[in-house]
């Protein structure tokens, strides 16, 4: 079984160098960013996490054209995340899961809620990355 790779770390300080561009390998590769944002409690993320993000084909799509960031809700410190949501990438969460996808600006260009199978989350991936050939 293969899986997403997820950067491991602070989201902030990652979508922040994205931002900045000041991450070379970031902005060489020009990838786009998916970023998973999910509440520990929530059978919708459950069932992405059990059967969608741990689908090879899925995996291996997702690694290859993109950064992954997970964000896990549940935490302390989750009204200083969503502020952070709001203030760096303009985004309200309403509910979970909520998928977004970022250009190598750090700009969202596709925003996606809810569970998906995984050809329905790769038919997401596309649209996203379909807007980053058109903007070249």
């Amino acid at each position: 079984m293969s899986s997403i790779n997820f950067l491991n770390g602070n989201w902030f300080d990652f979508v922040s160098q994205i931002q900045e561009t000041s991450n070379e390998p970031i902005m060489i590769r020009k990838k786009y960013v998916f970023f998973y944002l999910c509440a520990n409690g929530s059978m919708q993320c459950r069932k992405m996490e059990t059967e969608t993000l741990s689908d090879r084909l899925l995996s291996d799509f997702f690694n290859a054209n993109f950064i992954n960031i997970r964000v896990y809700m549940g935490n302390l410190s989750d009204s200083d995340t969503l502020q952070k949501l709001k203030s760096a990438l303009n985004v309200e969460v309403e509910t979970y899961p909520l998928t977004l996808f970022l250009n190598h600006q750090g700009k969202v260009v596709h925003q996606v809620t809810g569970d998906f199978s995984p050809n329905g989350l790769i038919s997401e991936a596309k649209i996203a990355l379909s807007l980053k050939f058109n903007w070249i």
